[in-house]
């Protein structure tokens, strides 16, 4: 039979984790006529061994049906994804056959014969058909000279195309990365193995890169490289086996960059085609201008013809000019809108008079480092700047801080920008003023960026419009501003005065008798702050917001989540002037605030509201979900409100200090009309139960408590003297035999007085006979036995009675 094959060769199959089987068409004599090559995700091949790692299951008619199968694995994991294997003939090369005179000549001998030796010459023509050869036409002999001569070369060709050594070039090494992989049950097995196999070797560990197993990369320490063989190790260099259950290993093998250096003169412009990325790197390389091109020395002498020069050279063209060390100047300097300064370390604009002006037109490449010293730099271009550009040191109140600030903030007078504070603790010895508009004061968060003021009697920041010509748009970001010691006079922290559109956010303000203040500025918006003082004067005030004598005042202006927490120094005097105060808004313009969840603890008063002035405008303030807790005297002030508009209070906790020994007030209302209790409002007097009000109310009408309002431990629930046209309800709850009533009126007009009760008191509700036209409804009194009789003692003149329902 004649071999009807021609190729020598099956495959290569693609491993897919599944497949075991894999057929291969060419004649073969025997199973061990046949070789598999393994070749993993790296492209290093394997030959396998017959009968181990795979077995030949042969067709019965090699003639008429050549080939057959090949089984891989014979046991274990099927070939995985990313590997592939090779099938190729392997018959010997050798004449087995002997023919002796006077024998047999079979001519299935000779067949066989013939076909051993085509299928010989077929072996050596697949692996032919993978070299390098030269065309038919040609007939230069490749013969290479001894191992010696090609010691440290390079195969390459002569310009007549003839083999030829030459030297290692330069670029050698360069981007020869390669990703290197193994797979357990194929490449090692994970709990037995303690090596696996490189598919070249690396010279060192240091060109491994990071050998990771598992996904985490392994310590260099925990592994050893011996040629091509990978050693995993324990801490006195002893093999150690690969853990259990480790699926793959991987690393990334090689240089990046080449580790011989280029011959001088061996790369020029004229080798770097355009458009290339080593030509935008050399573009790149040529925008940056250092003065040391100009001859700028350091040394300390007048180098203002220099810097001009390189100002002058630099043009209309964008270009980095590189001040690598402190150059001093002499006159003024203007660097360009095409001028983009890069200070190095050391590098410094250094004046010698201390007028002299650099004016930047292009933002700024530099670290929090000191830049300019004795000159007037100004930007004209908007730019995030670093107070350490001019001077700051931030060790504390070791070092004043101040005058770099407040050159910060002149830089960006024209512009407006960003002056950032870096993580530590600057000192300024003074207030910090002189604020534009448009500039934010930003540092790294509350507790991490801290401005220390020196001593007990420094204010923090001023930020000062004039009336007519507010500041706009500023804001505080994400710092503390603290006093070194609690203030013993009338400091302020954060005093912000005739702006709009102010930011005040994530900021701490510590140890200054007067916190926040906000003087005649509308539409500032404060969130998540705080204010604490923990020193022993009397008085302070955490939030001062002072809508001051007429418009603008403060309208339109936002409390969200602002705490306070007082000194516990809480005073005995019950004018809140004398005491210490969570939030105090007065003046004679307020119109459109909000506070949102104002929260706060051991003051005098949680927070007062005066609006009493003459000619006060002040409507629609709404404060929702209060927390006041700890105070001795009101938890919440309402004074004058109510010409043009009203108060409204929604939900919240309001609860004194145990124990205080004088009356009490939740909620004081004086002199107001117009103000609005709702929402899951508590209002809890435990602990001093027979001082406590809920509600007091005087000279007051249009006064609404809501029945969602809760009462509990309460001397009097709601009590009202002078008051018209309200209605109070609620829902009380006592649980002392010493309080009084839950609702007691004097001397009230027309109001409307009902609610659910429960608990003790003396009365439910008593209207004294100085009152007229009140009217009680819809009382549901639930333990009428703890409450004496009458439940309901409504005296007014005309009152009006309506249901009341007991024992529910």
């Amino acid at each position: 039979m004649t071999v009807s094959s021609t190729t020598r060769k099956a495959g290569p199959f693609a491993g897919n984790g599944v497949t075991t089987g894999f057929p291969f068409g060419f004649k073969v004599f025997a199973r061990s006529d046949v070789k598999l090559v393994r070749v993993d995700a790296n492209g290093g091949d394997t030959t396998l061994i017959l009968d181990s790692d795979y077995s030949v299951l042969l067709n019965a008619d090699q003639n008429n049906a050549p080939g057959g199968t090949i089984t891989y694995p014979i046991t274990g994991t099927p070939l995985p994804t990313g590997y592939q294997l090779v099938v190729l003939g392997d018959l010997p090369i050798d004449q087995e056959t002997d023919i002796t005179n006077s024998g047999g000549f079979y001519p299935e001998v000779i067949e066989d014969m013939v076909d051993r030796a085509t299928i010989q010459i077929q072996q050596v023509a697949e692996v032919a058909s993978r070299a390098i050869v030269y065309t038919e036409a040609e007939s230069t002999s490749p013969v290479l000279p001894p191992a010696a001569v090609r010691a440290n070369t390079v195969l390459g060709f002569d310009a007549s195309g003839n083999v030829e050594l030459m030297s290692l070039p330069a670029s050698v090494g360069a981007g020869d990365l390669k990703n290197e992989s193994w797979t357990d049950g194929v490449d090692y097995t994970s709990g037995t193995s303690t090596s696996v196999t490189l598919s070249r070797a690396y010279g060192n560990k240091a060109n491994l890169g990071q050998v990771v197993m598992q996904g985490v990369s392994q310590d260099p320490n925990s592994y050893s490289l011996n040629n091509l063989t990978l050693t995993f190790t324990d801490g006195n260099g002893n093999p150690v086996v690969i853990p259990a259950g480790t699926p793959r290993i991987w690393c990334i093998g090689g240089t990046s960059l080449s580790v011989f250096t280029p011959p001088d003169g061996s790369v020029t412009d004229a080798k770097v085609a355009a458009g290339s990325a080593l030509s935008s790197a050399r573009n790149r390389v040529s925008d940056f201008v250092s003065l040391s091109d100009f001859g700028c020395l350091y040394d300390g002498s007048d180098e203002t013809a220099k810097v001009l020069a390189a100002v002058a050279a630099i043009g209309a063209s964008a270009r980095t000019l590189v001040v690598p060390q402190a150059v001093r100047i002499s006159a003024n300097v203007t660097f360009g809108f095409s001028t983009e300064l890069h200070f190095e370390q050391g590098g410094m604009i250094v004046g010698t008079a201390g007028t002299e002006v650099v004016q930047i037109q292009k933002s700024i490449m530099a670290g929090p480092r000191q830049i300019f010293s004795n000159c007037k730099p100004i930007a004209t271009v908007a730019m995030v700047v670093a107070p350490e550009w001019y001077g700051a040191k931030r060790v504390g109140v070791a070092n004043d801080d101040l005058p770099a600030f407040k050159l910060a903030l002149a830089f960006l007078a024209n512009t407006g920008g960003m002056v950032y504070g870096q993580p530590g603790d600057y000192g300024w010895n003074g207030t910090l003023t002189g604020f534009p508009s448009k500039v934010i004061l930003k540092g790294c968060g509350e507790t991490i960026t801290r401005f220390l003021t020196f001593g007990t009697t420094s204010n923090g920041i001023q930020a000062y419009g004039v009336p007519g010509a507010l500041l706009s748009n500023i804001g505080f970001k994400e710092f503390s501003l603290r006093s070194s010691a609690p203030a013993t006079t009338n400091t302020f922290g954060l005093d912000i005065q005739y702006t709009s559109f102010t930011l005040v956010e994530n900021v701490e303000v510590a140890d200054f008798l007067y916190g926040f203040k906000q003087y005649q500025s509308p539409n500032m918006y404060l969130r998540r702050t705080l204010s604490t003082y923990q020193g022993q004067v009397a008085g302070c005030i955490s939030y001062v917001i002072d809508g001051g004598g007429g418009a603008p005042g403060n309208e339109s202006s936002v409390y969200d989540h602002a705490w306070y927490q007082g000194n516990g120094n809480l005073g005995t005097n019950s004018q809140y002037a004398a005491g210490s105060i969570g939030f105090r808004f007065t003046g004679t313009y307020m119109s459109d605030m909000e506070f949102i969840n104002p929260q706060g603890t051991q003051t005098q008063f949680g927070m007062v509201g005066d609006a009493s002035a003459a000619g006060a405008f002040c409507e629609d303030i709404t404060i929702i979900n209060p927390v006041f807790d700890q105070w001795t005297t009101q938890g919440l002030s309402l004074n004058g409100f109510g010409q043009y508009g009203g108060v409204s209070v929604i939900g919240g906790w309001i609860n004194p200090k145990a124990g205080t020994g004088a009356e009490t007030d939740c909620v004081l209302i004086t002199n107001c009309r117009g103000v609005m209790l709702t929402g899951a409002l508590q209002l809890v007097g435990t602990g001093n139960v027979l001082n406590a009000v809920g509600v007091n109310v005087s000279n007051s009408q249009n006064i609404i408590v809501e029945k969602s309002v809760r009462f509990r431990d309460m001397h009097y629930g709601i009590k009202g003297n002078g008051t018209a046209l309200c209605q109070f309800k609620g829902n009380f709850y006592n649980q002392s035999s010493a309080a009084q009533a839950f609702i007691y009126l004097t001397g009230d007009a027309r109001s409307l007085v009902g609610g659910v009760c429960d608990g003790y008191a003396t009365n439910a509700i008593v209207v004294d006979a100085t009152s007229s036209g009140t009217l009680d409804d819809d009382w549901q009194i639930s333990t009428a036995g703890n409450i004496g009789a009458p439940h309901v003692s409504n005296s007014a003149v005309g009152a009006v009675h309506g249901v009341c329902t007991t024992g529910v």
